[in-house]
């Protein structure tokens, strides 16, 4: 009977209640960098448009996966040595912060823009 017993402690889902929660924030996690992707090949056509350097088009490219390889190399190590929720966080506080980044000059410009309509 204590054979069995651990026998099925190593056959544990990653669905069983203990590990759901991070599932989820995984499963999220690779759809967010999926969509951030996928808009990166959507906006380029429009960015090439404006900006008209076609010499420089693949580099848009090669600099996000580049920095996606390095996140992972780099998270991969610090998630060796601690608990997984802590290099995790880092990643998700980072990319929010890179959001707010990118948005705020929208933001700041639609502000502008309504006060010049209400005067």
């Amino acid at each position: 009977m204590e054979k069995l017993r651990s026998s099925e402690e190593q056959h544990r889902s990653t669905l069983d209640r203990q590990h759901r929660f991070l599932l989820v924030g995984v499963v999220c996690l690779v759809t967010v960098v999926a969509l951030e992707s996928t808009a990166i090949g959507t906006v380029m056509p429009i960015v090439e448009e404006d900006l008209g350097a076609l010499a420089l088009y693949g580099w848009v490219f090669s600099a996000f996966y580049l920095g996606t390889l390095i996140g992972v190399v780099v998270g991969g190590r610090a998630v060796d040595r601690v608990r997984p929720i802590g290099p995790m966080m880092i990643g998700v506080v980072m990319f929010v912060a890179g959001l707010v980044v990118a948005f705020a000059p929208r933001l700041t410009r639609g502000s502008d823009q309504a006060e010049t309509r209400m005067s």
